[in-house]
């Protein structure tokens, strides 16, 4: 019947350090209603409460997907705390659509729009090239400490050949 692709973002300002919003669902790539093969969303302190879906989901078209999210912590340790409202999430996708899906913790309501199949792949790609690019400074940051953490102090190296024994 084909594929059609979801893409997620979420409103939610529920979480503690350390915990994460995940989404869970009906079908097999979203876990099949179990929590520790639930997709996890991503999120940063510039864009927090929103959470995205790193990737994009490829869901069966011609079928009613079920979905909600809960809360856990990174490691999948304890409890999750699922939304509390009757039922679940649903979405329908056509063969090829691309379905922006934006969901607030707790309220059923979605709010979902199409978009050319052309867009999923930017959307992510865009997310994606946005992070690598906070990271570099980061990676770049640490890779110079590293280095300067290896590197000898100044007059170390005349020091070091000072004390070598001389053979004999």
């Amino acid at each position: 019947m084909g594929e059609g692709t979801m893409v997620l973002g979420v409103i939610c300002g529920h979480t503690q350090p350390g915990e994460i919003v995940y989404v869970v669902g009906n079908q097999e790539v979203l876990g099949l209603w179990d929590p520790q093969h639930a997709l996890p969303l991503c999120t940063n302190t510039e864009i927090f409460p929103r959470w995205r879906l790193a990737a994009n989901v490829s869901l069966p078209a011609g079928v009613d997907v079920e979905f909600k999210l809960l809360i856990q912590y990174a490691d999948r340790q304890g409890i999750a705390r699922w939304e509390k409202f009757c039922g679940n999430r649903r979405i329908a996708l056509e063969p090829g659509q691309v379905l922006h899906v934006d969901a607030a913790w707790g309220d059923r309501k979605l709010d979902c729009s199409s978009m050319p199949k052309g867009h999923a792949q930017q959307a992510t790609s865009t997310l994606a090239d946005e992070l690598a690019r906070r990271e570099l400074p980061r990676r770049n940051f640490s890779q110079s400490l590293l280095c300067l953490d290896h590197a000898p102090e100044a007059g170390e190296n005349q020091k070091a050949e000072r004390e070598v024994p001389e053979a004999k």
